[in-house]
């Protein structure tokens, strides 16, 4: 029952709380959204779903764009705008910026939370420590996925580190192993307590051919 975790009779996490309002919320607009039709007028209407959930009111952009295009060039034109959307710029010229056109989109986090997430990884899970290693090592770090990262630590082979838990390498928990690291090799030495072997640089003796008096040149 949405309503009873909603209030908190199911769970004692707040933040799980505001999402399933949030989740109860959306689901109420888009009830809203479908006794509109599609062909309703009620494109970036800030009150309704558009103004709520970003990808309503993407949709709602696509299909006023076909309308208005409804020849071929439509679907080069429905490409641009796929693209645009999503669009990422100092400038902050994306199309996600600026629709719904004249009103203010409801989001769930304010302009300068905005900003903070695009520098910070999240605190509470593993992604804190996967965020931290790519934007402080990145030529170190060879691949990153959800559940491992491939490193490169100048052993033979690559090593693998395993992220399996989702709420392990937390800021709280792996901030000392990072913080004033110089390269992964000292992270993973401090997250494992494993010295790990380095190869030396390889280097091979080159003998000049003598001079007729016996010297080497």
């Amino acid at each position: 029952d949405l309503a009873a975790l909603a209030d908190g009779a199911d769970t004692g996490g707040a933040e799980t709380g505001a999402i399933l309002a949030f989740w109860q919320a959306s689901l109420r607009e888009l009830e809203t959204l479908r006794a509109w039709g599609d062909e309703s007028g009620h494109l970036g209407d800030s009150e309704g779903p558009a103004g709520h959930l970003e990808w309503v009111a993407k949709k709602q952009l696509l299909d006023a764009t076909a309308r208005r295009h409804p020849d071929a060039r439509g679907r080069d034109v429905l490409h641009a705008v796929d693209l645009a959307w999503s669009e990422l710029s100092p400038a902050g010229r994306g199309l996600a910026e600026r629709v719904p056109a004249g009103v203010d989109a409801r989001g769930g986090l304010g302009e300068q939370m905005g900003e903070a997430v695009l520098n910070e990884p999240p605190t509470t899970t593993r992604a804190w420590l996967r965020g931290r290693l790519v934007s402080a090592f990145p030529g170190q770090v060879v691949a990153a996925g959800w559940h491992s990262m491939v490193l490169e630590t100048g052993e033979k082979d690559q090593r693998r580190l395993p992220l399996t838990d989702p709420l392990s390498f937390t800021r709280a928990t792996a901030s000392p192993a990072v913080e004033g690291a110089a390269d992964v090799v000292e992270v993973l030495t401090r997250l494992t307590g494993e010295r790990l072997d380095r190869l030396a640089p390889t280097t091979e003796a080159v003998t000049a051919p003598a001079t007729p008096s016996g010297e080497q040149t």
